[in-house]
């Protein structure tokens, strides 16, 4: 899956057909596909980027780098690295290379 920034700042998000997928896209407010693109569209309003990672938590997203001050504001406040698993650097890393699994 992809979230991309547009040149007028709205998000396009675009994946490979999975219906769950859509079903899951459907939920979001704002959606609409376009078809000719083969994306979904969504105005980038205040809390936009963070109900679809929120829906899509669990996927790996690529999140366009000018995307990354919105991003990381979500990313922070849900971050929780298990003491045990990995350390905070290893998911910064993944951060800064604009691929998360959310």
């Amino acid at each position: 899956m992809k979230i991309l920034k547009d040149r007028e700042n709205n998000l396009m998000v675009s994946f490979p057909y999975n219906p769950q997928f859509v079903q899951k896209i459907k939920t979001i407010k704002g959606h609409r596909w376009h078809p000719d693109g083969k994306y979904w569209f969504f105005p980038n309003t205040n809390g936009t980027l963070e109900r679809i990672l929120k829906v899509f938590e669990g996927e790996k997203v690529y999140i366009d780098p000018s995307l990354k001050p919105q991003l990381n504001r979500y990313v922070i406040a849900r971050d929780k690295v298990p003491k045990q698993s990995h350390s905070p650097l290893d998911s910064l890393n993944l951060r800064e290379k604009g691929v998360i699994g959310v």
